[in-house]
């Protein structure tokens, strides 16, 4: 938040009251609700979650020099142990909801801003297709981002509050759980343009098919103004079938299909891809950092929006080049003399990203001519649901169909990959299934000899210290940004 908010904007701002009133002005620099980071200067906003309540935390953001807190007008106007003479703790805001007033400082904030401001959502490859975006228009002029994974209730809000007033481009990931969430953030960041970029079983535990998916994200279609843009994976005919509903022009992307197709498209080993972009009979190439042929969706997206702004097409492929990858998506992990290669791709999983980093590890190994041995560690994939199981027993399936030599799996749910691979046809002994990390880390002494591994599953499982072993075990140096 670069620009200072007064403390007479914020109660304005909330629909708040104020408690405790400072003796003399008082501006805020930015916004927090975790008391581990705040900053001197910075608003607490007191959320009660589901384990802790920020509430609680009062006296000790002051004590870190948090300027003003916006707090429960319950749990602060009606504590007995306060009285009239008190001066308290300092500035407060009473609310009668911390997570509503959250919601409203960012749209107060939003509303000051003079920036374009971009939503990107979808199934998967929401944050590469952002990246991709925020690398291209930077280089037509000033670009902010959502904060690393903050596109939910909270993430949102919180990134809209860190974009500086000067900003001239901001690109925001809206992310989703239930109906009604993107419509919801959508109100909040008032996107003028939006980009959508698939609709897969993914984070599918409240929704009962595809189609009712691809409703949730449709959501962001009508709250785009007649003046804006939408852009759509023209090869996803869920997303197309419901493009109608927008009031503003729509632009199509893809690999095959759309108004930005892909030609030539290429592995370049393990330093990325390569390909044509090809739109209203001009075509440019381009290049990407990031690993895996997948990546080509996300990057027409970033060329589609930046033709659409009127970019040139070296300023377009300079902003893709630019990007590098994530921590804990696709980072390949490289021994010394090149012996040992580790995917970590652990940061999260679905069906699709799965088979998707498969492919792309076997890609790698096969564009440096190697034909040294491989071995995939996953963990479990969550929130699919009732498709969990069948999910999971499918994946086993693709696995046997693919050159992989030994899998390592993780989770209860991974049972049935197990059981899907071995009755696909792969050897029993090659397949390994473990119920606790502890077990999959004791059962991976012999992965370093698999001189190929990817390492992927679900957030909860925390599969970065799985990463860390097996670099140590190849004497792999841990990148700086490994703890990220």
């Amino acid at each position: 938040m670069t620009g200072l908010l007064s403390l007479k904007e914020i109660v304005r701002a909330v629909e708040g009251q104020l408690m405790f009133a400072p003796l003399h002005p008082i501006y805020a620099k930015n916004v927090s609700i975790d008391t581990r980071t705040l900053k001197p200067n910075d608003i607490f906003i007191a959320i009660k979650g589901n384990h802790l309540n920020g509430n609680d935390y009062v006296e000790r953001a002051f004590t870190k020099g948090a300027c003003c807190a916006i707090v429960s007008r319950i749990r602060w106007q009606h504590n007995p142990r306060r009285s009239d003479y008190e001066l308290g703790p300092g500035p407060l805001v009473a609310v009668s909801d911390t997570k509503v007033a959250l919601r409203k400082l960012a749209s107060y904030w939003r509303r000051r801003l003079r920036a374009t401001v971009l939503a990107v959502t979808g199934s998967v490859g929401k944050s590469t297709t952002r990246e991709m975006i925020r690398g291209v228009l930077s280089q037509a002029g000033k670009t902010q981002a959502s904060i690393r994974n903050y596109n939910n209730i909270y993430g949102v809000p919180l990134s809209i509050l860190q974009i500086a007033l000067s900003c001239e481009y901001v690109v925001l990931e809206l992310g989703m759980s239930a109906p009604g969430e993107i419509a919801e953030l959508a109100d909040i960041c008032q996107p003028s343009m939006g980009v959508v970029t698939n609709v897969i079983t993914c984070h599918s535990e409240f929704f009962g098919s595809l189609n009712e998916i691809a409703d949730a994200k449709a959501e962001l279609f009508g709250k785009l103004p007649a003046n804006g843009a939408l852009f759509l994976n023209a090869e996803d005919q869920r997303l197309m079938a419901r493009a109608r509903i927008a009031k503003c022009s729509v632009e199509t992307f893809g690999s095959s299909a759309g108004d930005y197709r892909a030609e030539n498209i290429k592995v370049l080993g393990e330093d990325g891809i390569a390909f044509d972009s090809v739109h209203n009979g001009e075509s440019f190439p381009i290049r990407c950092r990031l690993l895996g042929i997948h990546n080509v969706y996300s990057a027409q997206a970033a060329v589609a929006v930046g033709r659409y702004l009127g970019l040139s097409w070296e300023a377009i492929a300079q902003g893709i080049l630019s990007v590098k990858p994530l921590p804990h998506r696709l980072n390949l992990l490289v021994s010394p003399k090149r012996r040992f290669r580790v995917l970590d791709d652990c940061y999260n999983a679905s069906p699709g990203a799965t088979r998707a980093a498969i492919d792309t590890l076997l890609a790698i190994r096969e564009s440096v001519g190697s034909a040294e041995p491989v071995a995939l560690v996953l963990a479990d994939m969550l929130e699919l649901g009732d498709h969990g199981e069948q999910e999971h027993y499918a994946l086993g399936e693709y696995i046997a169909s693919r050159n992989v030599d030994a899998i390592y799996l993780l989770g209860p749910l991974s049972a049935h990959t197990a059981r899907g691979a071995k009755e696909a046809g792969m050897k029993s002994e090659n397949v390994h299934h473990y119920e606790a990390i502890d077990q999959l880390r004791t059962g991976l002494r012999d992965a370093s000899k698999m001189l190929w591994v990817l390492v992927k599953g679900s957030r909860r499982f925390l599969l970065e210290r799985v990463v860390k072993k097996l670099c140590l075990q190849g004497r792999i140096d841990v990148p700086r940004w490994f703890d990220a």
